[in-house]
């Protein structure tokens, strides 16, 4: 399922962020989100979790800014988090995506990154 993505409530860190999306029949819903395919710092090495961190919030701000940031997700982990994809609708780009280019996070094989949240066996 793809969603508009309404308000950017609090980014978390690099790979987890609190958002308000657009639901069926005008319906809003916060959710926190957790990146799928990517893993970047936790805040016990201070430096990278800062710039991936940074690096999320503006990413997201800018997308948000032009009307353009969307959600692609179904699947809720452990932990009550929605699992997917932020994208920049008009460009294509995936925030995963962008935090591996920009060396800001690690690329984790989808099935693999499910098994760590405790999604699948």
């Amino acid at each position: 399922h793809i969603f508009r993505v309404t308000k950017l409530l609090h980014v978390v860190d690099g790979d987890t962020v609190d958002v308000v999306v657009d639901k069926k029949h005008s319906i809003s819903q916060e959710l926190r989100v957790r990146l799928l395919e990517v893993d970047t710092p936790e805040k016990k090495d201070r430096e990278a979790w800062t710039r991936a961190t940074e690096f999320t919030t503006f990413w997201m701000a800018r997308a948000m800014e032009v009307g353009n940031l969307a959600f692609e997700g179904e699947r809720m982990d452990s932990f009550g988090r929605a699992l997917g994809y932020f994208w920049d609708s008009y460009t294509a780009e995936g925030l995963h995506v962008r935090l591996v280019q920009e060396k800001l996070g690690t690329e984790v094989g989808l099935y693999e990154h499910l098994r760590a949240l405790g999604v699948v066996d």
